[in-house]
């Protein structure tokens, strides 16, 4: 162990510039005793002007599965685009996109955490290819670097997993460390994370890319997997001891990683652009409902309104029901829908919702010109409010009781309702 904290304490302290130009490196004669990396792992070196890095291709045919979901580009990913916040104009080929995942020599970040492994996965014309750049010592960070720029100049994209937060910053930091400029911080970014997380708000309990690999993808790793957060020691005693076998774990972590993100957008593309269509990850009515949510806000009134409709008439769990319903009540309300809209909040109201017989409340003053309707959806309103003296119920009791004062007062009513205010019992 302290052999370990020794030789971490180095890679930091000289700004990774170690490895090989360390004099006398006592870990050298570890290093004769095993094999090199090119002998237990297939692969091949990528030359730069820094030097040459250990690079991995691994290709997957167009007729690939991985789990239940076909490895084939999506027939359109602009909902994917829309939801990104980027311009339709500016939705590229699929073969411009690559996706990215990193492994790294700590998990917390820090300026002391660098990359040792990139994964670079991109649709191809004979299917889908992953290719990973290894950092065999932290002295060819500058080559591995070159290398990344060399191999990416074709993309314009980047699709990632929680690369938002972890990945670009990491790769952000890495460049101004070594002097390179970082061209794809000017790229298009679409972090599946969150978008994953809107899809399947409802229906997963957690959305991390493992549980999403079985849960959704119906897809299991090999016996080789390394849990992730093994994979930083596991590098660190590769440097240590020169043995590169357990690195083939590794290899095969990264490589999944990339080929599960590259699944995961494909399938959710298509559910986001044919939710009706039969499709082959499972879908559950709870997921309409999210998928209503997402097209609402990204403008597509048509697609929101039937996901929301077809969600709510097939049965929710009682919990997301009522807050289903309102929410596409306030949909059909800003879009004018609100006959569609009436038949909502009345169905809510029927449960005892108190927000549905406020809506009912003002479009009958204010719309329907029906006051004695207004008065009684107000009453409604007040009858459903709890016995409580928390400041949000009483401060709703006070809004609700000057309603159904003053539409009593348009009827000519004497206003039986004695306002109890924010301190009333």
């Amino acid at each position: 162990m302290e052999e370990y904290s020794s030789l971490l304490r180095k890679l930091e302290g000289l700004g990774l510039k170690t490895g090989s130009n360390l004099p006398d490196n006592p870990l050298d004669s570890k290093k004769k005793k095993h094999p090199s990396i090119e002998d237990v792992i297939d692969g091949y070196y990528e030359e730069s002007p820094f030097g040459d890095v250990f690079t991995v291709i691994t290709e997957y045919t167009k007729d690939h599965t991985h789990g239940l979901q076909p490895l084939s580009p999506p027939r359109s990913f602009q909902y994917i685009w829309k939801w990104a916040k980027y311009h339709e104009t500016d939705l590229p080929d699929i073969k411009k996109v690559c996706f990215l995942d990193t492994e790294t020599s700590g998990l917390a970040g820090g300026t002391g955490t660098f990359i040792f492994m990139i994964g670079l996965g991109a649709f191809t014309e004979a299917g889908f290819s992953v290719t990973q750049l290894f950092l065999r010592d932290p002295s060819e960070e500058q080559a591995f670097l070159a290398v990344l720029s060399r191999l990416t100049a074709i993309f314009n994209t980047v699709v990632t997993y929680n690369g938002k937060s972890f990945d670009l910053p990491m790769l952000r930091s890495r460049h101004i460390q070594n002097h390179f400029p970082f061209e794809m911080g000017e790229w298009h970014h679409i972090d599946m994370l969150h978008l994953v997380r809107q899809v399947w708000k409802y229906s997963q309990e957690s959305r991390t890319l493992k549980d999403m690999e079985v849960n959704i993808l119906n897809f299991h790793r090999a016996q080789e997997e390394v849990p992730g957060w093994l994979v930083p020691q596991m590098y660190f005693e590769y440097l240590q001891s020169g043995n590169p076998e357990p690195m083939a774990g590794v290899f095969y972590h990264n490589a999944i990683d990339i080929v599960s993100l590259a699944a995961l957008f494909c399938g959710t593309a298509q559910l986001l652009e044919f939710p009706f269509e039969p499709i082959v990850i499972p879908r559950q009515e709870v997921d309409l409902i999210a998928l209503a949510r997402i097209h609402e806000n990204i403008a597509s009134p048509e697609l929101a309104a039937r996901l929301y409709a077809t969600g709510i008439r097939n049965g929710l769990p009682v919990e997301l029901e009522q807050p289903a319903v309102m929410r596409y009540a306030d949909f059909c309300k800003r879009n004018g829908y609100f006959e569609d809209a009436l038949y909502l909040w009345n169905t809510a109201a029927n449960q005892g919702c108190i927000d549905a017989c406020i809506e009912l409340a003002k479009y009958y003053e204010h719309r329907g010109t029906d006051l004695a309707m207004a008065s009684h959806f107000t009453e409604t309103a007040l009858a459903c409010l709890p016995d409580s003296h928390l400041f949000s119920v009483l401060k709703q009791r006070e809004e609700i009781t000057r309603r159904l004062a003053r539409l009593n007062k348009k009827l000519g009513k004497s206003d039986p309702v004695q306002p109890g205010g924010l301190h009333g019992t």
